[in-house]
């Protein structure tokens, strides 16, 4: 307890609060496509006031969910003179079983107690997507692109008690983008892009109502965004510039007790720049850059929450006989959570080193990363409009990870 950076609330004690997550994933990938399939679950104690549980609709203070994942993305090229084409289908499942418990057995705090939630919730998509690359002349490239996508979600209640929340929700979208690539003497090439994106909601974003109530979100919209992009480029340097401008896009109205709610807001402009530079100071060494600066506010002005202003990388990497070491400067500017409440901008340092090699049964790679390496005190991540001012997500300390992949023929 206290006020310090480890300190938590009486109640997070009280209730015992406590988060348990495991997951898995296996995928293939071969010349024409990937698939993948995996499994993911979650069982999560939370500080919830019994008086609050108790509300009929309230779907208690345990979260316990299963989630099964699949997908297949094949897709085939052709080209026909000058013309190079991509036609591709991609197919995605998502497949839960989502339950709610209240977090007390009668006066003791902190025991999976009664089911309040049970319910299926699915969501299948289906994308076709085509792009063109066509030179114009020697000096132009034409490049376009479309993909159509179809989301169904589908919500199936199996515990009655506080009523019906089953549902069905359909999402039709149509996203298209056209560029042109020229280039310039002396190696430079101008680019300009424009385009359409669509963003449907996810299943843990339609999971409440925005009254937070249980039940598929029926109010929530797909996002959609148009956006212009310009740049130049040569011999590893690049600068870019990019303007965008929302409509419904997808926001958190609140987060009470773990349990997010999100609805739809106009008006959200974004415009920034980049720079990034890669050089090869010589056979083994070689340097990257990248800043990033973006202008992303409301339609009152404000800031908008959960994208940083102000983005740094820079890397310094050496490489000889299959060997490759890099160490890496991250660094960022506040984060916002809310027009009020903000986590403090952070750097951090990485070292990573890596060997690839091949044997009889194909090539393999192992690779070892040293991740936060001065142990430093940061928030990964923000709770956008976290009603209870406790928005702070807090990154990993100093982390060793070690890896190692063998392919076969």
């Amino acid at each position: 307890m206290g006020s310090g950076p480890l300190s938590t609330s009486v109640q997070a004690l009280s209730f015992n609060t406590r988060k348990k997550t495991d997951q898995w994933q296996l995928g293939a990938s071969w010349s024409v496509g990937n698939a993948w399939f995996g499994q993911r679950e979650v069982r999560q104690w939370q500080s919830i006031p019994v008086n609050l549980q108790a509300v009929e609709s309230h779907p208690g203070g345990v979260i316990d969910l299963a989630r099964n994942f699949a997908g297949l993305d094949v897709r085939t090229r052709s080209t026909i003179g000058s013309s190079t084409a991509v036609f591709g289908l991609a197919v995605e499942g998502q497949w839960d079983q989502r339950k709610g418990f209240e977090n007390f057995i009668g006066s003791q705090l902190g025991l999976t107690g009664a089911l309040r939630r049970d319910e299926s919730n699915q969501a299948l998509g289906l994308d076709f997507y085509a792009q063109l690359r066509q030179p114009l002349n020697v000096s132009t490239t034409l490049h376009a692109g479309l993909r159509v996508s179809r989301l169904q979600m589908r919500n199936q209640d199996q515990f009655l008690g506080n009523g019906d929340d089953s549902g069905l929700r359909h999402f039709s979208t149509l996203s298209p983008i056209l560029g042109l690539t020229h280039r310039l003497s002396g190696g430079w090439h101008l680019y300009a892009n424009a385009g359409s994106a669509h963003e449907t909601p996810t299943l843990n974003e339609l999971a409440y109502g925005s009254d937070g109530s249980s039940g598929l979100n029926s109010t929530l919209q797909a996002q959609h965004s148009g956006q212009l992009e310009i740049g130049v480029r040569c011999n590893g340097l690049e600068l870019s510039a990019l303007t965008a401008r929302s409509r419904n896009e997808i926001i958190a109205l609140g987060s009470v007790g773990g349990r997010a709610r999100f609805g739809n807001a106009d008006g959200i402009r974004r415009a920034g720049a980049e720079l990034s530079w890669q050089q090869n100071i010589n056979a083994a060494w070689d340097l990257q850059l990248a800043l990033t600066a973006l202008h992303a506010r409301l339609s009152d002005g404000s800031v908008l929450p959960g994208a940083p202003q102000q983005q740094v990388l820079a890397a310094l990497g050496w490489q000889a006989a299959g060997w490759r070491a890099q160490v890496k400067l991250q660094a960022q500017s506040e984060l916002w959570a809310d027009a009020s409440n903000a986590a403090p901008g952070f750097g951090l340092m990485s070292f990573a080193l890596q060997h690839e090699g091949r044997n009889t049964s194909g090539p393999w790679h192992l690779r070892l990363a040293l991740d936060n390496l001065f142990d430093r005190r940061h928030a990964a991540s923000v709770i956008v409009a976290e009603r209870n001012g406790r928005f702070l997500e807090p990154g990993a300390p100093r982390r060793l990870q070690l890896g190692f992949s063998q392919g076969f023929r």
